[in-house]
């Protein structure tokens, strides 16, 4: 069993956009998200 929490605090920040997307501009961060992943090996 695995469990992946991101963002827990839920926090807004915004990371500067990669030089070769064309165009200036910001991405603005994820919201909180989670995930459970149950793998069962037979």
């Amino acid at each position: 069993m695995r469990f992946n929490l991101s963002n827990a605090t839920n926090k807004q920040y915004f990371t500067k956009r990669p030089t070769f997307y064309p165009g200036p501009g910001v991405w603005p961060s994820d919201g909180r998200n989670g995930s459970i992943t149950l793998a069962i090996k037979l």
